[in-house]
């Protein structure tokens, strides 16, 4: 979020558990701060990155599923469907750059700033299993077990 938001332009807000007011020109949202909620008024463009308590997930509506099931890219249409796949809806738009208004440059691997180097195949494997107390002594022998791969432990 914060990346996207910074490579927009766009305000940002973090962290969002509720929206409080939405006005034409501005939003304010009650957002989770580490030790209190925070109440924030920000212009927009915005990017707004939610906690998982910023709302109730819904049950999707069966019939809007059902009624885009067939729902695809016009070229994957036979030809004999392609009209009654426009009829009802079933082609999935294709935007490019140039709809949008993006600059070409500025899309895809070339726009992208991160650049991958290397890759590296890594197989985990499993080790071997070692079962500690809950007690004390058991928790001390976690810890040593833990740090010997990082400082000297006696």
């Amino acid at each position: 979020g914060p990346q996207t938001a910074e490579k927009l332009d766009f305000n940002q807000i973090t962290y969002v558990d509720e929206l409080l007011e939405i006005d034409d020109e501005y939003l304010v949202v009650q957002r989770d701060g580490e030790k209190q909620m925070e109440t924030i008024k920000s212009h927009f463009p915005m990017l707004l990155t939610v906690t998982s308590n910023a709302n109730e997930p819904r049950y999707p509506d069966s019939r809007k599923m059902l009624q885009y099931f067939r729902a695809d890219l016009a070229d994957n249409f036979e030809d004999e469907m392609q009209e009654k796949a426009e009829e009802n809806g079933w082609i999935i738009p294709v935007l490019d750059a140039a709809e949008l208004g993006l600059e070409e440059e500025r899309c895809g691997l070339t726009g992208s700033p991160t650049r991958v180097h290397n890759i590296k195949n890594i197989k985990l494997a499993g080790g071997d299993l070692e079962i500690y107390s809950d007690k004390d002594e058991g928790i001390k022998d976690l810890v040593k077990d833990i740090m010997k791969d990082y400082v000297e432990v006696e």
